[in-house]
């Protein structure tokens, strides 16, 4: 069984609707991957097959035959992994190494490279002739479909079809951390449980376990209750580092381009820098910029306790650049924030995308502080 880090009361909740056999057709676990959704949903399933079965006997979830997952994939025309089944070994892997990973970390598993992962009709189909068969073992079957914001129409609406009319011992938990991006038809059609953020106490504790105290109290705060984040600051100390070096450069020439368009060609520079980090790093970029400028509001507005970001760079201050963030450009800037990633998402040519924020956030950054000194 995997380890659950928190989430006491929504495991109470679990087991609750195994043991009054109010397990519902179809659940949507909605929340940031981090929070557990998919470990929770594994347990869940071997705890509804365990009580399925006419003698009682302790089942393996990862490899039992009537546990079944599909997740985003990548198709490969040179390659003959085609469907979700071809991808098990890694998928397992996945799970007991990143059970509180994302997206990104999955494609980083695969090797997808730019491209992304998608849930379409072949997986579809396969779906459906799952659902239609009886359980190996004659008791439940469990069909458990991970980041599931990556189905397309066509997958979406053959599921639709069989969430409707559901069959019966078969329950079916989507797994996402954008219920809002589902048709609202299956939304509708399927319990929606939110997993929440875990506190910030329980990743302490199971941090503490293998890290430094210091590292354990400070990851476990800039997690934010994402697990799986947690994780990632530790593995990727370096990349934040790499992320401030990048942001520091890049805020200095925003607000300067606006009266320096000479320095044009020092955004190209770093342009194209940024551009061969590839696109899940580049999402975690933008991510880690709207960290900061989260941040930064908070110090504008004088509750500096809980900017906890820190940026090393001695010639950077977080406090002097929060000046610049304000009221009338943060709703703008994140809005441009969210909608380049949702481009980069979507595979938009990334130096087209950033020289485009770039001259955006040049003028955002003006907003109110033209008569502010430069950085």
């Amino acid at each position: 069984m995997l380890e659950i880090v928190g989430q006491k009361k929504l495991k109470e909740q679990l087991l609750s609707n195994i043991n009054k056999s109010r397990v519902p057709h179809a659940q949507i676990l909605n929340g940031k991957y981090g929070y557990g959704g998919l470990p929770l949903a594994i347990n869940y399933a071997q705890k509804i097959i365990e009580n399925s079965l006419s003698e009682k006997q302790k089942v393996n979830p990862l490899s039992h035959p009537d546990v079944h997952y599909y997740f985003p994939i990548i198709k490969n025309a040179y390659s003959n992994q085609k469907s979700s089944k071809d991808y098990l070994n890694d998928w397992r892997s996945f799970i007991v190494n990143s059970a509180y990973g994302n997206i990104g970390e999955w494609h980083n598993q695969i090797g997808a490279g730019n491209k992304q992962g998608v849930i379409g009709a072949d997986e579809a189909k396969d779906i459906v002739k799952c659902i239609s068969l009886k359980s190996f073992s004659g008791g439940y079957k469990v069909i458990i479909i991970w980041g599931c914001e990556r189905m397309n129409n066509s997958c979406a609406n053959k599921l639709l079809k069989w969430i409707e009319e559901p069959t019966k011992n078969t329950t079916i938990i989507l797994i996402t951390e954008k219920k809002e991006s589902l048709l609202d038809t299956i939304r509708s059609r399927c319990q929606i449980i939110n997993v929440k953020p875990i506190d910030s106490i329980e990743i302490f504790n199971v941090l503490n376990k293998k890290n430094s105290l210091a590292d354990s109290k400070k990851y476990a705060s800039l997690a934010e209750g994402d697990f799986g984040k947690a994780l990632q600051l530790i593995d990727k100390k370096g990349q934040e580092e790499v992320f401030e070096e990048f942001f520091v450069a890049w805020m200095r020439f925003c607000y300067r381009l606006k009266t320096e368009k000479k320095l044009m060609s020092k955004v190209l520079e770093w342009i194209e820098k940024i551009s061969k980090l590839g696109r899940e790093t580049e999402k975690e970029f933008l991510e880690y910029c709207m960290k900061v400028f989260r941040k930064s509001i908070l110090a504008n507005y004088g509750v500096s306790s809980l900017a906890k970001t820190e940026i090393k760079d001695n010639s950077f201050s977080l406090v002097k650049f929060a000046s610049f963030v304000n009221n009338i450009n943060i709703e703008e800037i994140a809005n441009e924030i969210e909608k380049a990633i949702y481009h980069i998402e979507r595979n938009g040519n990334s130096k087209i995308i950033f020289t485009d924020l770039s001259f955006i956030m040049s003028d955002l950054l003006h907003k109110k502080t033209n008569n502010r000194k430069n950085q």
